[in-house]
């Protein structure tokens, strides 16, 4: 069960990330959250995943408030504090599943299932480097003006946005697999 919270999270996070539907992520991390709670008293990691959670669930609902708050007045007064809890909640992201990962990694290894252990350190490798590329273009493109943004875009949309989808499609099928393959109670 709380795996299979976790792979419908990573979806709706997923969705979230090319729509930009308001609410989607705080509805995300909500259904990670309670299918950490389901699986933290199997490792350690899935505890500090659930806790992480939890802030970036608070970092989400202060970005939605003010996300509206941008909808209705048309302006971004704030725009510092908008960069901050976007760069904040990337970072939060990144040691969450980073915790799931070794979570699911340090069960999958007790049960004896060594492939996918392989596969789990593999797809949690593409994530990271994948995350990170992200994460330079992103915060690159806080800097930039809207000219060098529109010559910037379709690099940034053929190598980040592109391998950012192919990790994230491979973290969740990690999870769906962590939820056909490997048990029982989680």
């Amino acid at each position: 069960m709380g795996f299979n919270r976790i792979f419908w999270g990573l979806i709706i996070i997923f969705i979230y990330g090319i729509l930009r539907v308001v609410w989607f992520n705080v509805i995300g991390y909500s259904m990670i959250y309670f299918g950490l709670c389901k699986l933290a008293y199997r490792d350690n990691h899935f505890k500090l995943a659930r806790n992480l959670t939890f802030y970036i669930f608070i970092l989400s609902v202060c970005s939605n408030i003010y996300q509206l708050f941008i909808i209705k007045n048309g302006t971004n007064l704030w725009i510092v504090f908008d960069n901050l809890l976007i760069v904040m909640s990337m970072v939060i992201y990144a040691f969450i599943i980073y915790n799931i990962c070794k979570g699911v990694f340090n069960i999958a290894w007790q049960q004896g299932h060594v492939e996918f252990c392989k596969v789990i350190n593999n797809r949690y490798k593409l994530f990271l480097i994948s995350h990170v590329l992200y994460m330079f273009f992103v915060i690159s493109t806080m800097t930039m003006s809207d000219s060098a943004k529109v010559q910037f875009l379709p690099l940034f949309i053929v190598i980040v946005f592109i391998g950012n989808i192919i990790s994230t499609v491979l973290l969740i099928g990690l999870m769906h697999q962590a939820c056909t393959s490997l048990w029982m109670t989680g």
